[in-house]
């Protein structure tokens, strides 16, 4: 069954509970009163249990008013989703916790609205970015390019060192895009697709 059509079901079954009235005090009946009051218990108990089940949908399926949606506890910022992460980790290792958690290191369409969720967060000065140099080319990690306006004046830098260098954001920068060694150890910002499909009828 439809994932839309079982909520709305649900929302019937709630809608449909009306208030039992007790039995008039002028002919007060004890065991009417108790079979009234059984009713109601059983009314409850069922406008409870549908509520919940509205409730583990929404955390199921992820159900938002926008698209895409973003699963915990990832944050929409414009149409994208993001998580800064607590650790301090190098870069190779913040991809793999990111891949761990069904993204990527953050290549973020719009730099500048990822620096302003970060500011908004408190974050670090300098978090890693999913943005690494290949045969003296810059990209994002799906390969996408990288706007030439979001970096820092100077950078990226073309002289080769003897270690690898990888793309961090630098909140008292503008525009904010840096390198440093990917063995450094930084906290990091993830990015997740978001759940753009909505869930179809079967059959």
């Amino acid at each position: 069954m439809a994932v839309v059509i079982h909520v709305l079901d649900l929302f019937l079954l709630v809608s449909s509970a009306m208030p039992i009235p007790f039995p008039s005090s002028s002919g007060v009946n004890m065991e009417e009163m108790s079979l009234t009051l059984k009713r109601m218990q059983q009314s409850l108990s069922q406008q409870a249990w549908a509520l919940y089940q509205m409730l583990d949908l929404s955390r199921k399926y992820h159900i938002c008013a926008q698209e895409p949606c973003c699963p915990p506890p990832f944050a929409r910022v414009i149409d994208e989703c993001f998580y800064l992460s607590l650790n301090n980790l190098t870069w190779q290792q913040a991809r793999q916790h990111c891949r761990g958690m069904d993204g990527l290191l953050a290549k973020p369409k719009r730099v500048f609205a990822l620096k302003s969720f970060l500011m908004g967060k408190a974050g670090p000065n300098t978090v890693f970015l999913g943005g690494q140099q290949h045969d003296g080319i810059w990209t994002w990690v799906d390969g996408s390019s990288i706007n030439p306006s979001a970096w820092t004046e100077g950078y990226p830098s073309n002289w080769t060192t003897q270690e690898n260098q990888c793309i961090v954001m630098k909140q008292d920068n503008h525009p904010p895009l840096s390198t440093q060694p990917c063995s450094a150890v930084k906290q990091f910002i993830c990015q997740h697709p978001g759940i753009q499909e909505k869930v179809k009828t079967s059959g």
